[in-house]
């Protein structure tokens, strides 16, 4: 192969990469509160008809439910949507996370913070989260905190707060954490707690909370990541029986300690990042150019 061929193939490999990098950077989620066509199909769906009431309009006042989940990774963030709606009263929408080793296989919140009322709560064989975060709505006002859980017990952390507007819509970032909540959905599941939920019309929800999480946050370095959603009270040391993935349709509210699914495999949702795709073909051109240089030895 000749210098010219050699520089052509070159030039014509980083404009590749080139045209891969923008293409992935452009399926990165808005983190606005609507569902982006980018998240692709949900991840787990509502299985339950929701047991705290059906919101009828504005900032979900009368109801609170988890619709669907959706989740990706990209370009060093974990992206999180969770379509459906939170009363302001306060209610919290929980995430836990497990996106490391060293977290939680039974909860044990610090002392000192109202969550720790869900302390002794288990979860599912193989699922030990190390991030647990809140989310709640509470007259016009979203608040976030964070939880990082060890083996030793947690830091909690009040990570900020953000003004919503009259129907609910709140937008922007919390110590890194970028945040976006729409909270008018009026679809989705009904109030016949007790009842299995219609899972087509749960996957139809395109409003709700959506989260970007730094990988960092997490302690990340590789694999899957593995996550399960709630929603429970303002305390919270109550849960509703809306969970992600779904419960038994005849699962209902109650208090926190009571969930124990030490032995209920699957109680969790993953999130599989994308293959580098960029790393690959960058492999496979240090490749190329070594076998050029080796047979032309």
């Amino acid at each position: 192969m000749n210098q010219v061929c050699k520089s052509v193939l070159f030039v014509s490999s980083i404009l590749i990469l080139v045209a891969l990098s923008t293409s992935v950077r452009a399926q990165d989620p808005v983190v606005d509160g609507y569902l982006d066509a980018g998240y692709g199909s949900a991840l787990s769906t509502q299985t339950c008809n929701t047991s705290y009431g059906k919101a009828t309009g504005g900032d979900s006042s009368g109801g609170s439910e988890l619709d669907a989940a959706y989740g990706v990774v990209n370009a060093g963030d974990l992206y999180l949507f969770m379509a459906g709606n939170m009363q302001n009263n306060g209610n919290n929408v929980i995430i836990w996370i497990q996106g490391a080793s060293g977290g939680q296989s039974t909860l044990n919140i610090s002392s000192g913070w109202g969550a720790s009322s869900m302390n002794g709560a288990k979860f599912s064989p193989g699922f030990a989260p190390n991030l647990m975060l809140t989310v709640d709505d509470s007259s016009g006002t979203l608040y976030a905190d964070t939880f990082a859980l060890s083996a030793s017990g947690s830091v909690n952390t009040y990570i900020g707060d953000l003004a919503e507007s009259s129907k609910g819509f709140a937008d922007g970032s919390i110590a890194g954490i970028a945040i976006g909540l729409v909270n008018t959905n009026t679809a989705g599941v009904s109030n016949q707690a007790g009842t299995a939920a219609n899972q087509a019309n749960s996957a139809k929800v395109g409003v709700g909370l959506e989260l970007g999480i730094p990988l960092s946050e997490l302690g990340y370095t590789s694999g899957n990541i593995e996550v399960m959603a709630a929603i429970g009270n303002s305390t919270p040391n109550n849960l509703s029986n809306q969970f992600l993935p779904g419960l038994p349709s005849t699962y209902s509210s109650g208090p926190a300690t009571n969930f124990n699914f030490s032995s209920t495999s699957g109680e969790f949702f993953t999130v599989v990042p994308e293959p580098s795709t960029i790393c690959l073909v960058v492999l496979g051109l240090f490749g190329a150019i070594g076998l050029v240089r080796r047979h032309k030895a």
